[in-house]
């Protein structure tokens, strides 16, 4: 399992729902081997936990979800911060 936590301090659970974890689900979707996606979305963060095939290089999936993270950020609100 992968999990990808953010933090949009002020922001109440509606607005991440909708700038934050629906963006970043479907930009995750993508990547290969995903066996399940499941998220919740709470006044101020996000968290999507990302569950992959037994058959699935654990490190490369990482990597691939860290880069759809990545590349989603720059279309995210400026005040969101993926934490690490």
């Amino acid at each position: 399992m992968v999990n990808v936590r953010t933090s949009y301090p002020g922001a109440n659970s509606d607005i991440i729902e909708t700038q934050i974890t629906e963006p970043l689900e479907k930009a995750i979707n993508g990547v290969a081997g995903i066996k399940n996606i499941s998220s919740l979305s709470s006044q101020g963060s996000s968290n999507i936990t990302v569950e992959f095939e037994l058959s699935e290089d654990l490190e490369a999936a990482a990597n691939d979800v860290r880069d759809k993270v990545s590349r989603h950020s720059a279309t995210c609100p400026t005040t969101w911060k993926p934490r690490r």
